[in-house]
């Protein structure tokens, strides 16, 4: 009986485990330069970039790039490509995780790490990671120029596992 029920349990929580949406950590780029502007995946390193159409604005648009996060630390660097001059509004957020109803539901994404084309915007150092999740995302700003093509680094992990 002890081990039918141990046998039960682990199945219902393998259940839940697999119901359960991966871990994901996005940053969102949106150029502002005018109808024609846009920022385009340019080397991702296996990551997931989207150009999805609510982020086409009558003052330009954007793009997202999700990687998988875990509860480990990890350390991803890739590229986008401006199209247009402009400013760059960077985003870093969690990914949109909703219940059965369609509420939203906070799946948490620490960061320590944004750099872009060396330049720091943020580093946590030792101090305490900027926890993001997708309608808490924190926002940085810069200039870019048609063709540029932006190296972006981040450090993050899942910390809502």
């Amino acid at each position: 009986m002890k081990k039918t029920m141990l046998t039960l349990a682990a199945g219902i929580l393998a259940t839940i485990a697999a119901a359960t949406p991966a871990g994901l950590a996005r940053v969102d780029f949106y150029n502002t330069g005018g109808p024609a502007a846009k920022v385009l995946p340019a080397e991702l390193a296996g990551l997931k970039a989207e150009v999805p159409k609510w982020m086409v604005r009558a003052n330009g648009a954007g793009m997202l790039v999700q990687a998988k996060a875990t509860p480990d630390w990890q350390e991803k660097t890739f590229k986008v490509k401006v199209v247009g001059d402009g400013k760059i509004q960077i985003q870093l957020r969690g990914p949109d995780v909703r219940s059965k109803e369609g509420k939203k539901q906070p799946h948490n994404v620490d960061f320590s790490l944004l750099e872009v084309n060396g330049k720091t915007l943020f580093d946590s150092k030792d101090g305490a990671p900027l926890t993001v999740w997708h309608d808490k995302a924190k926002q940085f700003e810069l200039s870019a120029k048609d063709g540029e093509e932006l190296t972006v680094k981040i450090k993050y992990r899942s910390s809502a596992e």
